[in-house]
């Protein structure tokens, strides 16, 4: 599976992170087991990050938007970024449609290319951010 998440329950942050080849029913798989595990847990900070992503040749834009439209759950108070490479243009278009079809579910949802511009938009304090960033360092 090319989804991995790391939940940090003190910062009520998650990092997902997406890498090789995805598809459509693993992103569906991943959104369902996702809404499950996180169904009461309210103003979740989400990072998604979809820089390793290396194949999408099996994912259609329409299975990407029906994903975010139709099987994403509610997240009052959550915010989520969306990271991707810069250079790889398919996968922040991808990233971007379901950025449109999935912001009525969260209170917010940003597309960024640099993971500390996205960080800082997640975790405005500095202290919590740089904590944050040793335990995901962390292997």
């Amino acid at each position: 599976m090319p989804f991995t998440q790391k939940y940090f329950k003190e910062y009520n942050f998650l990092l997902t992170t997406v890498k090789g080849v995805i598809d459509a029913q693993q992103l569906a798989e991943h959104i369902m087991s996702h809404n499950r595990r996180f169904k009461d847990i309210q103003g979740l900070r989400e990072l998604a990050d979809c820089t390793g992503i290396t194949n999408i040749s099996n994912i259609t834009t329409q299975a990407v938007i029906d994903a975010a439209a139709y099987l994403q759950t509610d997240k009052p108070g959550g915010i989520l970024a969306l990271l991707t490479a810069k250079d790889n243009v398919a996968v922040y278009g991808l990233a971007n449609a379901y950025r449109m079809f999935a912001e009525d579910h969260q209170d917010e949802i940003r597309l960024f290319t640099d993971f500390h511009t996205a960080l800082s938009w997640l975790v405005a304090d500095a202290s919590e951010r740089a904590q944050l960033i040793q335990l995901i360092d962390k292997p």
